[in-house]
């Protein structure tokens, strides 16, 4: 689930909560948005709602 997330954030450089809960169903999407908010090229753009942003690529 961690890694099929992460590519989707690495091609199209964007990932929301929302994405990750309804169009994903990813079970446990705050513990994965908050995985991922520790990567050194994510910045959380957005904390409500939630996005996550691919900073180099």
């Amino acid at each position: 689930m961690i890694v099929a997330v992460w590519e989707h954030l690495r091609q199209d450089g964007e990932l929301t909560h929302h994405e990750l809960l309804h169009e994903r169903n990813v079970k446990r999407s705050a513990f994965v948005c908050a995985l991922l908010a520790q990567f050194p090229d994510v910045v959380v753009r957005s904390t409500r709602p939630i996005v996550l942003e691919l900073i180099s690529r």
